[in-house]
Formats: structure tokens, C-alpha cells, sequence
């Protein structure tokens, strides 16, 4: 316990919380968990062996032997006689029961100690800034409480799940100091050091990659070369708003798609950073483009699948000799074409109608009918 804390045996907290606070500079809680829980245990117990040292010497003191009770007794009967008989009360009898013997002058009560009453003004200020839901402060709080040791280890689960609880819902806190929080706690290790809700431990680790994500597209703004690195930048400026409010840059519409796919998965914690109603605009966009492309490939494999079924008919009428020898090459080609088509169309009813299906999409519209008409 005192090697770990290097320091001499003593029962001073002062001393003993200054040895903590200087092995704890030299320790990285993230790369020796096991170093911090033992500086920790070490810490609890050398301030309980303190506490138990300051009880046993005050025990100490007020054991005496049983005539000086007596005595004492006796002194205080006499004293209370003198004070109830207003006749004897003046200063001189005072005096005279104030030196009876076995009677002892009250000492005065020692002074609090300065570093309990910082550390109890700090947890109490921790507990107001977790009821107040202000991330920034309580986690500042939360800092210096673990590094001059005023939250007990029995106290630190409970602290640390509330402080997260707050902390992942607060969006004014950054997220490098966000991740710096939850590598502290240890909720990004396989293994927490605290224990966590699992739904809570959920949300931290859905919101870590959306800040990360959210960095990467921050950092996709900025200058860089290349031909990939510029068409990057380009799309990071379109989803952040900062291009492309009254018109639509030449960008590549996968990579796009890409990214907005992206941005879906992590939408629930980028509403105050990313506009929702303008990437409701880029994918209004974008599938007004997969319509618009769609429907010239379907109206053109259906031109030429037309066109091919056309001239096959003429020349089976007009008896062309040549006609059933190409026959197996001209089915095998109104296949492949009718099957493209099929394809393109489909792709154009789930743009136009949704994944449901045009069926699914009819029966809604007859039943939306058949209620307004019942009303």
C-alpha cells in the first residue's frame, strides 16, 4: 500500500492524498488500468488506516482512570448547584468550581480539515452539475474529483454511468473531448473498468463513430491534391451545405450516394451539425436524376426491343428465306433485351413508387380512398 503510494507509513490525509495526486501525473489510466486500480485501492486504504489512526489516539485521550471520573463527577454536580443558586452566581465562585479538582478546561474542537471540506464542496458541486445536465463542467469535475481522490472507488460506478448518461446526449461537448471522456472511463476497452447499462454502453458506442465520421468529412474539406482528393472535397462541401444550395455541382453520383448511405447510418447524432432538410434536398436530388436516367434507358431498350420484334415480324411475313436461319439469333437477342428492360423498369418503379412495390402502393392509396370516402 505505502509502496505503491511511495511514501512512508503515516496517518496524515493531507500527505497521503499528495502522494496520490503525484503518482497519478506519472500514470496513464488507459495504457495500466491495473496500475490505476491499484493506486486507487491503495489510496482508499491508506485514508481508512488514517481515519482508524485519528479514532484510536481521540480514544485515547478520553480514557481515564476511574477516580478522575469520579471526581469529575462530583465537579460537575457541584457546578450545576452553583448555577441553578442565583445567590452564588458571581465571578469569584465561577472561578472557584472552574478550578475544583478533577474538573479539566474544554479544549476547543479541532479544526476541519481543508482537504475534506475541498473535496466534499467538490463532489457536491459534481452532483449539482450532473442535475443541471451541463456535460463541460461535470466532466471537468469528474477529473479533478478522480485525480485528488474525493470519489471513492464505491462512488466512481455510479458517478461515471451518470456523468456518460449526460455526456453522450449533450452535443455542446466536442467530440474529442467526448472520446477523451469514454477512453478515460475505460468504455472503449473490450472490457469496461466501470460497470455501464448495456443500453447506455449502446449509445456511446453509436455516437463515437458518428463523431469520427463526422471529422473525416470535416477533414475531406480541406485542400488537398489529387484528382480523388478534390472529387472528395467536393462532395464533403455539398453534404455540409457549404456549395450547391441553388444548383448541383458535377460531382460523382456513387461516390455521393456513398456518403449519404453513410450519413443515414449516423443521423441520429449529426442533426445539429449537418442540416437534415438539406440532405433531404440531396436525396430528393439524386433520385430525381436515377428517375430521370432510368426512364431514357428504359424508353431506349424498349425503342430497340420494338424496332428488333418489328423487323422479325416483317421478314417472317414477307417470307425472307434468310429469315430462319437468323431466327435462334433473333430470339436469343429479344431475350436479352426484354430481360434489360424488365430490369430498368423495375428500377424505375421502385424509384418512382418505393420498395414496396406498385401493388403495395395501390392497395395504400384504396384504402386512404375507402377511409375518406367512410368519413
Amino acid at each position: 500500500m505505502w509502496d505503491e503510494l511511495g511514501i512512508a507509513p503515516c496517518d496524515d490525509p493531507k500527505a497521503i492524498r499528495r502522494a496520490y495526486a503525484a503518482r497519478l501525473k506519472k500514470l496513464d489510466p488507459d495504457r495500466d488500468p491495473q496500475g490505476f486500480t491499484r493506486l486507487r485501492l491503495a489510496l482508499e486504504q491508506a485514508l481508512q488506516q488514517a481515519d482508524r489512526q485519528g479514532e484510536r489516539s481521540l480514544s485515547e485521550r478520553s480514557d481515564r482512570p476511574k477516580a478522575a471520573d469520579d471526581a469529575a463527577a462530583s465537579a460537575q454536580d457541584e457546578l450545576a448547584v452553583i448555577e441553578n443558586d442565583p445567590l452564588q452566581d458571581s465571578g469569584e465562585d465561577r472561578a472557584r468550581a472552574s478550578n475544583a479538582p478533577g474538573t479539566e478546561a474544554q479544549a476547543p474542537s479541532p479544526a476541519p480539515d481543508q482537504d475534506d471540506i475541498r473535496d466534499r464542496a467538490l463532489l457536491i458541486a459534481l452532483e449539482a452539475s450532473l442535475r443541471r445536465r451541463d456535460a463541460a463542467e461535470a466532466t471537468a469535475l469528474y477529473y479533478r474529483a478522480a485525480a485528488t481522490g474525493a470519489l471513492s472507488l464505491a462512488n466512481a460506478s455510479d458517478v461515471i454511468e451518470r456523468l456518460v448518461a449526460v455526456a453522450v446526449d449533450d452535443m455542446r461537448i466536442g467530440a474529442q473531448a467526448f472520446r477523451h471522456l469514454i477512453r478515460t472511463v475505460g468504455l472503449d476497452a473490450a472490457r469496461a473498468r466501470a460497470f455501464i447499462d448495456p443500453d447506455l454502453r449502446r449509445r456511446v458506442m453509436a455516437r463515437l463513430p458518428a463523431d469520427e465520421w463526422y471529422d473525416k468529412l470535416v477533414a475531406a474539406t480541406e485542400r488537398q491534391k489529387g484528382r480523388a482528393a478534390r472529387n472528395r472535397r467536393k462532395i464533403a462541401r455539398l453534404i455540409l451545405g457549404r456549395i450547391g444550395r441553388f444548383w448541383h455541382p458535377r460531382v460523382d453520383r456513387e461516390a455521393l450516394k456513398s456518403w449519404l448511405v453513410q450519413y443515414h447510418a449516423h443521423a441520429a447524432w449529426l442533426g445539429d451539425r449537418i442540416d437534415p432538410g438539406w440532405i433531404a434536398v440531396l436525396d430528393r436530388r439524386l433520385r430525381r436524376r436515377q428517375i430521370f436516367w432510368a426512364a431514357v434507358y428504359c424508353v431506349f431498350i424498349g425503342w430497340i426491343l420494338l424496332q428488333a420484334t418489328w423487323v422479325s415480324l416483317m421478314a417472317l411475313f414477307a417470307g425472307t428465306p434468310d429469315v430462319w436461319g437468323a431466327l435462334p439469333v433473333l430470339v436469343i437477342l429479344m431475350a436479352f433485351l426484354t430481360w434489360i428492360f424488365r430490369l430498368l423498369l423495375k428500377e424505375l418503379l421502385k424509384l418512382t413508387v418505393g420498395d414496396g412495390g406498385l401493388r403495395e402502393r395501390g392497395r395504400a392509396v384504396w384504402r386512404r380512398m375507402v377511409r375518406r370516402t367512410g368519413d
